[in-house]
């Protein structure tokens, strides 16, 4: 198992934001960055590459 070389895997990082949606006060909804690393290997583990924003690239954010 494992992804191709050339595939790239999406994870949000940091926590959800909650913000309020104009002209509803008690409606909320959720918002997250995604960002991407690209790597040779698949040799991610817990502390590597550090879980911050760099070395990771934003690609969006998405509410």
């Amino acid at each position: 198992h494992g992804n191709p070389p050339d595939s790239h895997l999406f994870h949000p990082l940091g926590p959800a934001r909650r913000r309020r949606a104009a002209g509803a006060p008690r409606a909320c909804k959720e918002t997250f960055s995604v960002f991407y690393h690209e790597s040779d290997a698949d040799t991610a583990t817990a502390t590597s590459p550090p879980w911050m924003e760099n070395p990771y690239v934003k690609v969006d954010t998405v509410a």
